[in-house]
């Protein structure tokens, strides 16, 4: 495997895939990507029979994408057994329609461009939060539900703002594309505020 490591395809790989991890907020450490790439590799040879070296060869950028997505999902379910310990955060009528409008936009490009991880997990946020609002007379959300909005919101924010999604596929709008990042990089900004209040 050590000579693997060496590929300019093992190189790219890995470094696109610290960049994807980077662009969800989730840290990794140091050879990190490495490793949760030979991992991958390691289980894709044994998996099809095939040699390590050609099971690189069928790997792409794409993958990248999607082990960190995998990687999200699970770093997700374990946090989620600690939400229970977290203050919720106390919502008032306008704070729940940023939450709602903010994230409602996030999830829309998420789908649009490709990523529906993010369209799900924001999805789930604004659902958890109509439901606190039909239910309780003093609404609050699960502060950990809302931290990893954040996290989508900013890799929709970030994505746009580096040009590689769009908010209309398929059109070359980058002046709407800088100003929708914008508004949701300011409306972050609110929210984080919102999350950092005591209950």
């Amino acid at each position: 495997m050590a000579e693997l490591h060496r590929t300019e395809d093992f190189r790219n790989l890995a470094d696109a895939l610290e960049t994807e991890f980077a662009a969800r907020n989730m840290r990794l450490k140091p050879g990190g990507a490495k490793e949760l790439l030979c991992a991958y590799l390691d289980q894709l040879a044994a998996e099809s029979g095939m040699s390590k070296r050609s099971a690189l060869a069928t790997l792409s950028a794409e993958t990248a994408v999607s082990l960190a997505r995998s990687a999200a999902r699970t770093m997700r379910e374990t946090e989620a057994a600690h939400d229970e310990v977290l203050p919720p955060i106390p919502l008032t009528m306008p704070d729940a329609g940023l939450l709602i409008s903010t994230f409602a936009v996030a999830a829309r490009i998420g789908a649009i461009n490709g990523d529906p991880d993010v369209a799900a997990d924001l999805c789930e946020v604004i659902t958890r939060v109509g439901i606190e609002l039909r239910t309780q007379a003093a609404p609050a959300a699960p502060a950990l539900l809302v931290r990893n909005g954040l996290r989508c919101v900013g890799l929709a924010a970030d994505r746009l703002a580096e040009g590689t999604w769009t908010v209309v596929p398929g059109m070359d709008q980058p002046d709407t594309d800088q100003d929708v990042s914008a508004q949701l990089k300011a409306d972050l900004a609110a929210i984080a505020e919102l999350a950092a209040r005591e209950v």
